[in-house]
């Protein structure tokens, strides 16, 4: 039969069908939402925009397992990494999201996770955009990090600067072998920044069980000037923010525009015939009265 392994719901041709295990919301945040702190929100499960879901090691011929949900306002990362028997080496479990609209961070300096644990594992990664360098595998793409001191008595806050990341790191456990601070070359470009594009929680690297609980995914230490700070309704989806007004009354002016100029353009070709001997040129009726191809206004043949 067709061998499957869990990918989200890809298999070994390349299908996929992320749909299958996957929880959350379909857009993303349409234009960056700026919190009354300053913070960029990228994700909060309390009204999730992101499609979350999870992808596992059978695609590399591993066991490890894991599931993601939404449940009590929490993004919840349920799963298990153990040894990939082929490899003799732990495989991975991931909590991702892929598409989607991410708000531009280029103007922040670092992460703001929200979250907690279960327990002390010590794998955890996060991982953003789509970025492949020049030196690395193939399938060996983004900027990773390793998240570290994550609170397990209550929920917290992590701060994970951008330079934390790199794109040079180790396929096969996730360390990262050169830092962005050794070498600025694995920094996170401004592409990434632009737009992630992909994000994800990852159990790499460390065999053991994985309980991970978020509520909030920030961008923080931005740069914003004072009028671009929203009303913390905004992102909540219970208000219109400025950007929708805008594009509101932006598309209302060109709807008008547009129906203004092509009335009038159907106006003039509705003024103008076509007459015998003209060589199948339109005139308009002064000249056709003053040129002969009609004598008076009433004998103008309508087209």
């Amino acid at each position: 039969g067709n061998n499957r392994g869990q990918f989200g719901g890809r298999n070994y041709s390349g299908n996929l069908d992320r749909d299958k295990n996957a929880v959350g919301g379909y857009g993303g945040y349409m234009y960056p939402t700026i919190l009354p702190n300053g913070d960029v929100r990228i994700e909060s499960f309390d009204n999730p925009k992101h499609r979350w879901y999870p992808v596992n090691d059978p695609v590399m011929g591993g066991s490890s397992m894991s599931s993601v949900t939404v449940l009590r306002e929490t993004g919840i990362f349920d799963g298990e990494v153990v040894d990939v028997p082929r490899l003799d080496a732990p495989g991975f479990i991931k909590m991702e999201t892929r598409g989607g609209n991410f708000p531009d961070v280029s103007m922040c300096r670092a992460l703001k996770l929200t979250l907690k644990s279960a327990n002390d594992y010590t794998g955890i990664r996060v991982t953003l955009g789509r970025h492949h360098a020049d030196d690395a595998q193939p399938w060996v793409r983004g900027y990773k990090a390793h998240l570290t001191e994550i609170p397990m008595d209550g929920f917290g806050e992590v701060i994970m600067p951008f330079s934390d990341f790199s794109d040079k790191w180790d396929p096969r456990t996730g360390d990262t072998t050169v830092s962005c601070k050794e070498d600025k070359i694995h920094c996170p470009d401004e592409a990434t920044l632009v737009d992630f594009t992909t994000f994800s929680f990852m159990g790499e690297g460390v065999d053991g069980k994985v309980h991970l609980e978020v509520k909030t995914i920030d961008a923080t230490d931005c740069n914003h000037s004072a009028k671009e700070y929203q009303k913390e309704d905004a992102y909540k989806g219970e208000g219109f923010t400025g950007f929708t007004y805008a594009g509101i009354l932006v598309g209302f002016l060109v709807v008008g525009a547009v129906n203004f100029f092509v009335g009038r353009k159907y106006e003039r070709e509705r003024r103008y015939n076509e007459p015998s001997g003209a060589d199948g040129i339109s005139l308009p009726p002064s000249v056709e009265v003053e040129q002969g191809y009609g004598s008076t206004q009433d004998d103008i043949v309508m087209t």
